[in-house]
Formats: structure tokens, C-alpha cells, sequence
């Protein structure tokens, strides 16, 4: 403690001194120049005048005393062309000859005026000045659009109202719409027609490769069912299909689809052999029944009696008009052998008692 007060007082006296030292160079130090005062100037303004412009040589005065003086003595001579109005629309400038130089005055073509422009109304005003502001009618008339027109907005010439776009839900039903029809009108791949092929035998036939379909003359179809193991040649080699013998041994044809469309892609074939069949088959049954026919009447037994099997083969055909007429072979038959009047011939009580067994409307009248 004794040595920090001893420090104190010297250096308060350090600091005096120092501080004594300054004043009195302060006081000793030489006075500095007077600064001396600037010395004003006078300044003038002056306002001058833009020279005129230089006139180009070509340019005309628009004095008329002036473009009097432009005008060479030669061509003052002759006089100006007045303007002739006709009609009101049209303006001719008419030459007048001159009468200094004599020469023909040049002639001048008609001049025809400008339509008057029509006046713009103020919505038309207002509805350029809108589209010159709107950054997207100014965007849409600059832009070229290559392809079909955009289904999103209006052309870029309709008005304001008619380019705001769709909103997402308009153009998804838009777009539905276009692909359902798309969807609903697509051509789908027709399926090849299973058509036989003609034999010699007058039979067709169609292979499968599952069944063979066989058409005969009279237009029965006959069906071969291929076998479930299949062997090629005389390899070990082959197929097995465990669907057709699960179906079949369920009692189902596995190709009765198939076979259905067979019969469905060839019914005229099928039909016309029906036909022809049928016709065939009562040709036949015609030729057979004159032969029948002729042996009854043949036969050595009474003439009561062959009439008698007469009349009931005549019974037994069909009468519904499709006996394909055997009656009326029949009919014919008993007239060329038993006419009205032979011996043999069917008496009218015999007669009677006949149609009496038959259902109306059927009557046996072989010489009506």
C-alpha cells in the first residue's frame, strides 16, 4: 500500500509537467500569415439567336411571290392545269394550252379521291384499345399457330369474353366424350369365316385341327372329334390337352362353340343341300310308288281288292302339300288303268263309302 501511494503523487506531478510544457510552446510558437481576400469577377451573359436553317436548293418556297421567282421564263408561259370536279367524287386536272410556246398541253390523268374512312363508334374504340393492353390478345396475334385450332380457348380474333379458357372439368368431359365415340366406332378385326371345301363325292368337309366337320349330299353334318393325345408321325413326339379331357369327361364338348359357328358360317351351304336332298329323296320315292303301283294292279286277287290298296295308299300320303304329289301319281294312275267306264272302274256308291272314311276337307275323286 505504501509503494501504490507513493506512486500517485508522482504521477500527478508527471502530468503537470507536461501539460506546462505545452502551454509554453504554445506561447513561443511564430504567428501564422494573414490569408488575403479572393477578387470577385463580373460575368456576362449573352443571348444569341439559332442561324436559320440552310434551304435546300430542290426545296420550293411556299410564298407564291417566291415560287413565282423559282419558276423558269419558259414553263411561266404556259398555263397551270385547273381542277374539274364530277360528279362529286372524281377530280380531273384540264390542261389549257399555252400561249407563249404553242405546244399541246401534256394531259393529265384523272385523279380519283379516297373513300372517306369510316368513323369508329366508341365500342369499337374501346375494344381496339382493350386488345393493344391485353398481354394475352397481344400474345395471340403474334404467335402462328401450325395445325388444328386449339379446342383449350377461342381464336385469337374473337372477342375478350370468348378467349378465357376452358375450365379442367369442360375439357375432361370433352375429351371422355371424344374418346368414348373414338371407342365406340373402332373397327375391330373380322373373324375368318370356317368355310368347307367341296369333294369330288359332292360332300364337303372343313378341318379344324380339333374336329373335322363333314357336310354330307343331303346336308347332314357329321362331326369327328380329334383324340385328346396327339402323336406326330412316328416320333415320340406329340400333345396332350388336359382342358378337352376334363371337359369331356364332365359330358361337355369343349368345341361345341366352334362347331356352332361352323354351322352358323355355312347355313346357305347347308340349306341348299337340305333342298336338294329332299327333292331327290321324293324323285325317288316317286319312282318307287309307280312301280308299287303297278304291281298292286298286277297282282291276282279280286279287282275290289287292288282298288281297295289303291285307296289307301292314296290315304296314307300327306295331304298337307307336302306329299311332293304322290296323290296326284296316284290319282293319274287309276285313270290310265281303271278309267270312268271300264270294268274295273270305281262305282260312285264304292266311291261314297270311301270319302266317309276320310277327314274333311280330304275327298278321293280319281276322275274329277
Amino acid at each position: 500500500m505504501r509503494a501504490v501511494r507513493r506512486r500517485i503523487p508522482a504521477a500527478i506531478l508527471g502530468s503537470a509537467a507536461l501539460h506546462a510544457l505545452a502551454v509554453l510552446a504554445l506561447q513561443l510558437a511564430p504567428d501564422a500569415p494573414p490569408i488575403e481576400p479572393r477578387a470577385s469577377r463580373e460575368v456576362t451573359f449573352v443571348l444569341t439567336e439559332d442561324p436559320p436553317p440552310a434551304q435546300r436548293e430542290d426545296e420550293r418556297p411556299r410564298d407564291p411571290a417566291a415560287r413565282a421567282e423559282v419558276i423558269p421564263s419558259a414553263a411561266r408561259s404556259r398555263a397551270m392545269p385547273r381542277v374539274v370536279r364530277e360528279h362529286g367524287d372524281v377530280a380531273a386536272l384540264v390542261p389549257t394550252p399555252s400561249e407563249s410556246t404553242g405546244e399541246a398541253p401534256l394531259e393529265a390523268p384523272p385523279v380519283r379521291e379516297a373513300p372517306p374512312t369510316a368513323t369508329e363508334t366508341e365500342a369499337e374504340r374501346r375494344e381496339r384499345i382493350r386488345r393493344l393492353v391485353d398481354p394475352a390478345a397481344v400474345a395471340r396475334s403474334a404467335f402462328v399457330v401450325e395445325g388444328a385450332p386449339s379446342t383449350r380457348s377461342g381464336p385469337a380474333t374473337a372477342p375478350l369474353e370468348a378467349l378465357a379458357p376452358r375450365s379442367e372439368h369442360e375439357a375432361q368431359r370433352d375429351l371422355d366424350e371424344r374418346l368414348r365415340a373414338a371407342a365406340m366406332t373402332k373397327q375391330h378385326t373380322a373373324r375368318e369365316r370356317l368355310v368347307a371345301r367341296a369333294r369330288p363325292d359332292g360332300t364337303y368337309v372343313f378341318e379344324h385341327g380339333a374336329f373335322t366337320a363333314v357336310i354330307t349330299a343331303d346336308g347332314q353334318v357329321q362331326y369327328e372329334d380329334a383324340p385328346a393325345i396327339r402323336t406326330e408321325g412316328v416320333s415320340a413326339s406329340g400333345t396332350l390337352d388336359f382342358n378337352d379331357m376334363i371337359e369331356r369327361a364332365q359330358g361337355r364338348d369343349p368345341y361345341a362353340a366352334e362347331k356352332q359357328r361352323f354351322e352358323d358360317d355355312n347355313a346357305e351351304l347347308i340349306e341348299r343341300l337340305e333342298r336338294e336332298g329332299r327333292e331327290r329323296a321324293m324323285a325317288a320315292a316317286l319312282r318307287r310308288l309307280r312301280g308299287r303301283l303297278a304291281r298292286v294292279w298286277a297282282d291276282d286277287v279280286p279287282a275290289a281288292q287292288r282298288r281297295r290298296q289303291l285307296f289307301e295308299l292314296w290315304r296314307d300320303v300327306d295331304d298337307s302339300g307336302g306329299d311332293g304329289g304322290a296323290r296326284e301319281v296316284i290319282e293319274s294312275f287309276i285313270r290310265d288303268n281303271l278309267p270312268l267306264g271300264h270294268a274295273d272302274a270305281y262305282a260312285p256308291d264304292e266311291l261314297s263309302r270311301m270319302n266317309a272314311m276320310l277327314e274333311a276337307p280330304s275327298r278321293f275323286d280319281p276322275y274329277r
